[in-house]
This record gives C-alpha cells, sequence and structure tokens, in this order.
C-alpha cells in the first residue's frame, strides 16, 4: 500500500519498503509507550491485508487514521473501520482529544470523517496541500 502512489497520494507520496519497515516498527514502539494501537483490516475467509486503522499520537491530540489498499477502495473498510476506531478509542479508552484529519480534495475521506459526526473542524495546510482537521473538542 505505501508503495502505491494513489494510495499515497494525499499522504505525502509513496514509500520504499525500508521506509515502511520503519514506520513499522516506530508504530510498534509508539503502541508500547502509549497503547495506542493501529489495527490490521482483513478481509473474512481472504488472505490479504486490506488496509490499517488506528490512533497515534498528535500533539496534544490523538489521531485517528486509516489506509485503505487500492482494491479494496470504495467497499466501506475505511469507514467500518474508522466508526470501530473511534468508538474503541471514545469508550474503551476515554479519549476526550480525538482528531481526525485529510487533505480537502480527498472527498471520500473527507465524507467518512463527516460522517463520523465529529463536531468541531479546522482548515490547514498538510504536506503542501489545503487540509481538514476534525475534533471531538474544540481545536
Amino acid at each position: 500500500m505505501h508503495a502505491d502512489p494513489d494510495v499515497m497520494r494525499y499522504l505525502g507520496g509513496p514509500i520504499s519498503q525500508e521506509e515502511s519497515s520503519r514506520e513499522l516498527q516506530e508504530i510498534i514502539e509508539i503502541e508500547s509507550e502509549t497503547g495506542l494501537i493501529r489495527f490490521a483490516i482483513e478481509k473474512k475467509g481472504s488472505a490479504g491485508l486490506v488496509g490499517y486503522c488506528g490512533l497515534k499520537p498528535a500533539g496534544q491530540f490523538v489521531d485517528l487514521s486509516y489506509v485503505i489498499a487500492r482494491d479494496h477502495w470504495r467497499q466501506g473498510y475505511a469507514f467500518e473501520a474508522a466508526k470501530r476506531v473511534r468508538e474503541f478509542g471514545l469508550i474503551d479508552l476515554s479519549i476526550t482529544n480525538m482528531e481526525a484529519g485529510g487533505a480537502v480534495e480527498n472527498f471520500a475521506s473527507i465524507r467518512i470523517l463527516e460522517q463520523l459526526s465529529f463536531k468541531n473542524r479546522e482548515e490547514l495546510l498538510f504536506n503542501g496541500r489545503p487540509a481538514v482537521r476534525f475534533f471531538d473538542s474544540p481545536p
């Protein structure tokens, strides 16, 4: 997924296998330090990774993020995963400062975040592009 230009279009561009491995190691370290988890998304009865979704520290906030492999776009995986992870963060982890965001031109991702009913919104630049960030509490 990280090597696919379409998947990584709004995330800074494709990265190498080596960079992806380093990122995975960082995710594991963050999880052990903070308890914030990124979950693999798999399709029942099928091998392979659909994507991942989870929580990570982002300054004073906890960021909800997801990445879905191109072959699985527009099948509801991103929304379902983000909904479940958001509930997990809010209910099980009692997170009160959650955020999520995306590039303004990434209409599908912005629609998912709007459907999740975040309460507040802020415009900003991310990787040099106009983006929007949603919050569960005032920014």
